[in-house]
């Protein structure tokens, strides 16, 4: 136990993490460590589609429901990341806005339509779809739409959950059976990792893991496209010293009319 000083100077005696918080990041730790080797074909095939959009000058097309959609978020707009990012997602669908309304919209095929009026899309592009179970309808209807559009498609989702539970979608199927690639998560089943004390479980992996993965496509990808010759658009940090934002905007002017998110 470490001893501590506080500002009147007086010690007082730290507690040990709680063997749960330990049990949590061992789990992530362990799990982050094992992505590379459980995805390393897919990851492969998923870099050089990305590679092909870049080459291309397409759109990487980023989807995903609930929290998911964190995901779709976190590649837009990123230090470290891709210009060419759309990611397909609408503010009344996040959780923080209605909870109970995100999860009845995930479990409808409606809300596919305006997607699909909303953005546009070329043979050029990828799309990466995010659904830690795979199974609710949204998720699935997009896929099989961008197929049908002849767009190749990359899944993230927990092949464990996706193979215990059915689909929710008209045509049975789980988003991993229509995607051209597969990543795994390699989350448990509820994305839950910890056994409280009483029996409960909590400790979500799913978000942590599909950043991981989706940030290894796409570095892997825009690596491959280098090599090719090809010249992407890559962010560097607002936050550096001498960067302007009017930078930005002048990068932006290339995919603004493609990608809604960047004309605001």
């Amino acid at each position: 136990m470490a001893i501590v000083a506080s500002k009147r100077g007086a010690a007082y005696t730290s507690r040990p993490m709680e063997r749960e918080s330990g049990a949590y990041l061992r789990f992530t730790s362990d799990l982050l460590g094992r992505l590379a080797r459980t995805n390393r074909n897919a990851l492969g095939r998923a870099a050089a589609l990305v590679s092909r959009a870049i080459q291309e000058d397409g759109l990487i097309h980023l989807f995903g429901t609930g929290h998911s959609s964190l995901v779709a978020q976190e590649a837009f707009f990123r230090a470290g990341g891709l210009v060419n990012v759309n990611p397909m997602i609408e503010l009344p669908w996040m959780v923080y806005h209605r909870p109970l309304g995100a999860a009845v919209i995930e479990r409808s095929i409606k809300p596919a339509a305006g997607i699909f009026r909303r953005h546009k899309f070329s043979k050029g592009d990828v799309a990466i779809l995010v659904s830690n179970s795979g199974r609710n309808v949204l998720p699935v209807e997009v896929a099989h739409r961008l197929k049908a559009l002849g767009i190749p498609t990359i899944g993230i989702s927990s092949l464990k959950h996706a193979r215990s539970a059915g689909s929710r979608h008209p045509s049975g199927k789980n988003l991993v059976q229509v995607v051209d690639v597969v990543l795994d998560n390699g989350g448990a089943v509820g994305d839950a990792a910890v056994r409280l004390p009483g029996g409960s479980r909590m400790g979500p992996t799913s978000a942590v893991a599909a950043f991981a993965l989706l940030h290894a496509a796409l570095v892997g990808g825009t690596a491959r496209a280098i090599r090719a010759g090809a010249r992407p658009v890559v962010l560097e940090s607002a936050n550096l010293k001498g960067k302007r934002l009017s930078e930005y905007r002048a990068l932006f002017r290339r995919y603004c009319r493609r990608v809604p998110w960047l004309r605001g």
